[in-house]
């Protein structure tokens, strides 16, 4: 053997007797070689009993995995794989081997065995499963939804409660993006939700935990669900961002609705059906700062009951409510839709007309004068035609604020009522009284 083939041998031989990974050299006909001391160790034989060995005293021949990787190694001249391995005592292990062929020293293809106990490996994979099956079986078990999200926003998995509180199968949730815009996610004031607050994108934008947010889900079905969600981020050690988020929901349908009806009671008027002053006020602010950032005209009118303290004193407060009831109707009846009229109290009320000029302004004002005047009001087995006064603003650049504008409207209703600019005789300037005695 030439040197420097000779010291290729030794380079390896030293390697093999070093390596911390133990390793068998096997003939062609399978009998052992040489096993360097970490096969010893391993399996428990002397190097004088690994002499003596075939690789069917340590290797389970009948094994798939043995079978595969013989096969292989015999096709490719290197093979890997998993099979068993029985130590000296009798006991056999689960080991992962490689094995690779080489020119022996008569010529013909010798193996290079490394084996790997792998059962610690094996337990714990097998405890790892055990611990998902169940981790599985009790996300699948809760009647909350779940979504498991992945770093990019993307659900990568769900379980049934997801499916059934949506309304969406399985498979058209995976890869959809939380807060994608045709969710058709809903705030309770009924504006889009914005897709990036959606619990899970600020879990992952944040790293922080998102808790208890609140919002409408569109179903496929048109059903409108309200949901609470929680967002928790997931970290692997080392890690400054989360590379998941898990999102746990639940209806809160039937609550929510009963906040929502509260809430619409509260800016509701309860005699007339028409929004009250609070909720008036909360409309004429976003109306009047709409006008400021896009100019666009805006007109309010300013009503009220002509004489209206005359009907309750002449007929009882009965009547008083069945008149405002009645002027809430007519006037309801004769807007646009994208008009508003709200109830200030008594029997004061503001009606908004966006996109309005003076001209049309006036226009809708007569246009309410009329359609009270044909509504008929019943007291005391007679019949009473009720009249309006109004008053008329524009929005200004000059107004300051709602308040500005909404007093020049009321100083024009208190000029409305002047005889002269009603075309009324003083005598016949009333809001109620018996038919027969209108003007």
């Amino acid at each position: 053997m030439e040197t420097a083939e000779l010291s290729r041998y030794e380079l390896f031989y030293t390697l093999f007797e070093s390596s911390l990974e133990p390793m068998l050299l096997t003939r062609p006909d399978g009998r052992c070689f040489r096993a360097n001391h970490a096969a010893e160790r391993l399996l428990g034989y002397t190097a004088e009993e690994f002499s003596q060995c075939h690789r069917s005293d340590f290797v389970d021949m009948s094994d798939p995995g043995t079978i595969a990787l013989l096969r292989e190694r015999t096709e490719k001249g290197f093979a890997t794989g998993v099979t068993r391995f029985r130590r000296r005592d009798g006991s056999w292990f689960d080991a992962e081997l490689s094995s690779f062929l080489f020119p022996g020293g008569d010529g013909k293809p010798w193996a290079a065995i490394t084996v790997r106990d792998i059962t610690e490996q094996i337990r714990l994979q097998r405890a790892l499963d055990e611990a998902n099956r169940f981790y599985l079986t009790v996300v699948e078990a809760l009647f909350e939804g779940v979504f498991l999200f992945d770093g990019t926003g993307r659900i990568y998995g769900c379980n049934r409660s997801a499916e059934r509180l949506l309304g969406v199968s399985r498979e058209a949730l995976i890869g959809r993006r939380a807060g994608d815009h045709d969710w058709g996610t809903v705030r309770k004031d009924g504006t889009p939700y914005p897709p990036d607050q959606h619990p899970a994108t600020m879990a992952l934008a944040t790293g922080k935990p998102v808790r208890n947010v609140e919002f409408g889900f569109r179903r496929p079905d048109g059903e409108l669900v309200w949901l609470r969600v929680n967002a928790n981020p997931l970290f692997r050690e080392g890690m400054d961002r989360p590379y998941a988020v898990v999102t746990s929901f639940e209806d809160i349908t039937e609550r929510t609705r009963q906040e929502l009806d509260l809430w619409k009671l509260s800016l509701t008027d309860a005699l007339t059906g028409v929004p009250n002053r609070r909720a008036f006020m909360d409309r004429v602010q976003q109306l009047f700062d709409l006008a400021r950032r896009t100019g666009i005209a805006v007109s309010a009118l300013m009503l009220d009951v002509d004489d209206f303290k005359d009907i309750n004193d002449s007929y009882g407060h009965a009547a008083g409510d069945d008149a405002l009831k009645g002027v809430a109707a007519a006037i309801g009846g004769a807007l646009r839709s994208t008009d508003y009229v709200a109830r200030l109290g008594g029997d004061e009320f503001c009606v908004l007309l966006p996109a309005t000029d003076a001209a049309g302004a006036l226009e809708m004002a007569q246009r309410l004068k009329d359609a009270v005047r044909g509504n008929t009001v019943y007291a005391a087995h007679e019949a009473l035609t009720l009249s309006v006064s109004i008053g008329h603003a524009v929005l200004e650049h000059g107004d300051a604020d709602v308040r500005a504008w909404l007093a020049r409207a009321d100083r024009d209703l208190y000029a409305d009522k002047q005889p002269r600019r009603r075309g009324l005789p003083v005598d016949a300037w009333c809001v109620a009284h018996p038919a027969g005695r209108h003007p």
